[in-house]
């Protein structure tokens, strides 16, 4: 936690990776339930 807070460059690019990650999972949810619908 002290490097976090003695580096605010590592925060930032935390949460840039977390923002990409969710906007990842949010893509492929996406993928998947209209694979889903197309299935039926």
């Amino acid at each position: 936690m002290k490097f976090l807070v003695s580096n605010p460059g590592a925060i930032h690019c935390l949460t840039d990776t977390l923002i990409l990650w969710i906007f990842i999972l949010l893509l492929a949810d996406r993928f998947c339930h209209r694979r889903r619908l197309r299935l039926r």
